[in-house]
Formats: C-alpha cells, structure tokens, sequence
C-alpha cells in the first residue's frame, strides 16, 4: 500500500512504500498530537496512583463503622455464591474494551479518562456514604483482589457497584451496535448477580448507570478538547486511502 503525503491542498505520493494497518494510521496520527501523548502518560501516572491507593484506602474503610439500610427487594433475593459468573462476565467485558482500545486510539483516551473519573468519584461516594454489607452477605471471591486490594474481603465498598458501573461505562464506549447490546445485557445480569451474592444494596445497583453515564460524557469531552477536532485521524484516514490526485498546474501566459 502506497503512502501519501498531505502538503497544503497537495497530495504527493511517497516513493517508500510503508505496510501499516489503518489501526496503526490511527495511533500514529494521534502520537503526532503532543496533547494527545501527554495525556495517555498522564492518565497513566493516575491510574497508578489510584492503584496504590486502594490498599491503604479500603483498609480503612473496612474498619468503620455504617448503616445497614433497610432493602426489600434484597431480602427478598435468597442468598448464592455466584462468584465464578460474576468474575467471568466482567473480566470477559473488559477483555472487549481492552481489544477495541487496542484498534482506536479515540476509544482508548474515553474509555480510560472515563474509567478514571469513575474510580475517583467511588473513592468519594464511599467516604461520603459510609455503609455496612447487607445481612447474609457472601464474600466474594476474586484473586485480583489480593493484586489490587491486598487482601481477598472487601466488603464495605458499597455506594455505588463498581462491577455495574464498570461495564455499563464500557457499554458506553463501546462504538459497535452489538457489542454494545452485549454490555448493556451483561450489566443487567451483574447487577442481578451482585444482589444474589448480597454484596451490594439495590440503591448501589440503580445508581450505577447513571454515574457511568456522566463518567463517560465527561471522557467524551476531555478527548474532544485533547484531540482537538473530532475523529482527525479518521479524516486522514480518508486521504490516507484515496488521495487526490496532484496535479501540476500550466503557468499562466499573459501578453
């Protein structure tokens, strides 16, 4: 495949033949934005500080006091170790977003500003909203726990379900129409298997879309405002594949 390089209104071919995939014209258009670049490092130096933070700020949370409020629907609900099926729809759900991050660079800064502003909002709601698990709880058995937690319980991470609000986010940024039926459906049936286990209250469910939501607009913006316009590699893209021919024009004669 024959490169073409923009200059002006001008398109000239490039002599040097380059094979890349339209993923990696994607990627390296946006590596050419420094706005771009400086925000994927800083997004990554968060996310680390939010990781390293979650040991230190679920050991103390573990350790107060809360409300157990009082949930019909709850009690109604017998209670089920369903962890195997909780872990798989939701570690399958991010295995998509990791994939489709991969291919575009668009949905890779959303995804991950919106994931951030997610994370960082539960560390609020749960300082604010200090609650106890609901009775009948049943520990939930994830090994990430011990990578991210360092420990196998937590169980006062309550308002607002962050397994909920994780995949219904991805949903969200999901581009492609079944896809995103398939992550909306596998919300759906996390927040049924979190109540099943008794890990969350129905208020902690309920909640959880409507905060993804507003994470995943404010993603949408802070790519806008870092890209710059909207969807620019797709617009090279365009050239990329079918340039316009350059012609060179005749000198005009006068007199």
């Amino acid at each position: 495949m024959n490169i073409f390089i923009i200059e002006g209104n001008k398109t000239l071919p490039n002599k040097r033949p380059i094979n890349m995939s339209t993923c990696q014209h994607k990627w390296a258009n946006q590596w050419r934005n420094p706005a771009f670049k400086k925000s994927i490092f800083l997004a990554v130096g968060i996310l680390l500080l939010i990781a390293l933070c979650f040991p230190i700020f679920f050991s103390v949370i573990q350790r107060r006091q809360g409300l157990v409020l009082v949930d019909r629907l709850l009690h109604a609900i017998p209670a089920y170790d369903v962890s195997v099926w909780i872990f798989i729809v939701l570690y399958a759900m991010i295995s998509l977003i990791i994939f489709r991050m991969r291919k575009s660079p668009i949905l890779c800064m959303t995804m991950t500003w919106a994931y951030i502003f997610l994370c960082l909002t539960r560390l609020l709601s749960i300082s604010l909203v200090s609650l106890d698990p609901p009775e009948g709880l049943i520990d939930l058995k994830d090994p990430f726990s011990i990578i991210f937690y360092h420990t196998e319980t937590i169980t006062k991470d309550l308002f607002f379900s962050g397994h909920v609000s994780t995949i219904f986010l991805i949903g969200l940024c999901l581009t492609g129409k079944r896809e995103k039926i398939i992550a909306f459906i596998a919300s759906a049936i996390m927040g049924a298997l979190v109540l099943v286990q008794h890990i969350h209250y129905t208020l902690d469910v309920v909640a959880a879309p409507l905060f993804s939501y507003l994470f995943w607009y404010m993603g949408t913006k802070v790519t806008s405002m870092i890209c710059s316009v909207k969807y620019k590699y797709e617009k090279e893209a365009i050239h990329l594949h079918n340039p316009v021919p350059y012609t060179k024009k005749a000198p005009s004669s006068k007199g």
